[in-house]
């Protein structure tokens, strides 16, 4: 395996180690089967964070590029799949592009909540319940609560018992709600001041939106779950947008 150098730009460096494994899988270097270097020996080889670690491998997992083996590691898949949908890591370090891929979210997830009003049951409603009050007490703790945004959008992935619709969000989860959101809070700090105030009311706002979503879904409207969620997204896009278009302005790029 050829040596992983160091990472040095800091909005980079998930998707930089990402893309970097990506190509030695791809290229052969390394071969199916073959074992990744242990997160330690990334993080020495690298010098990111042991979170850039494994946000960088669950990209990869996402793209079933690799998989992982209880207590043993990380493996390149065996099978490698082919012409797979992938949406390039290389580029979420664009708010141009995150925007983009919010545009896809729309089309899935506005349609999956519908299905979720219809098809849900108990249980589905009892995960939702559960990551709600998880991403509540996350905020109040004065983290970005992106595990918890993930999760609960999954669940509602589950409610429509359509295991492709859980396949795809999951894709879009890991790949896109922790960079996205730092990137975000980054970018921002460059058009306007951003206190951890101005995040937990941010994120406050995204928790009463969720609640909305779950009220639909509670009660079985198909009509106010599509509608509520694109309330949800859309302002979520909306967010991206008017920090890219601002950032011209401040003498910044909207693309690193």
């Amino acid at each position: 395996m050829d040596p992983i150098e160091k990472i040095s730009s800091p909005l980079k460096l998930t998707s930089e180690l990402a893309n970097r494994l990506r190509k030695q899988i791809l290229s052969g270097t390394l071969k199916p089967g073959d074992q990744l270097p242990t997160e330690q020996e990334l993080i020495e080889c690298t010098g990111v964070s042991r979170t850039v670690v494994r946000e960088a491998v669950a990209a990869l997992k996402a793209e079933r590029l690799v998989v992982s083996r209880q207590g043993v590691g990380v493996f390149v898949a065996k099978r490698l799949p082919e012409q797979p949908f992938l949406i390039g890591t290389e580029n979420l370090d664009s708010l141009d592009e995150i925007v983009r891929v919010l545009e896809l979210r729309l089309g899935v997830e506005i349609e999956a909540a519908g299905l979720a009003a219809e098809r849900r049951d108990a249980a589905d409603l009892k995960r939702m319940k559960k990551e709600l009050i998880a991403f509540d007490r996350e905020v109040e703790a004065g983290g970005i609560a992106a595990d918890s945004d993930i999760a609960f959008h999954h669940a509602i992935a589950r409610a429509t018992g359509n295991p492709h619709f859980v396949n795809l969000i999951a894709y879009f989860g890991r790949l896109l709600f922790v960079p996205g959101r730092r990137i975000l809070f980054q970018y921002q700090s460059l058009v306007r001041p951003n206190t951890p105030s101005d995040t937990r009311a941010y994120l406050r706002r995204i928790a009463a939106e969720h609640a909305a979503i779950f009220s639909a879904i509670e009660e079985g409207s198909p009509e106010n779950t599509r509608k509520a969620m694109r309330q949800h997204l859309e302002r979520a896009k909306d967010e991206y947008r008017v920090v890219a278009d601002t950032l011209p302005a401040t003498g910044a790029k909207s693309n690193i």
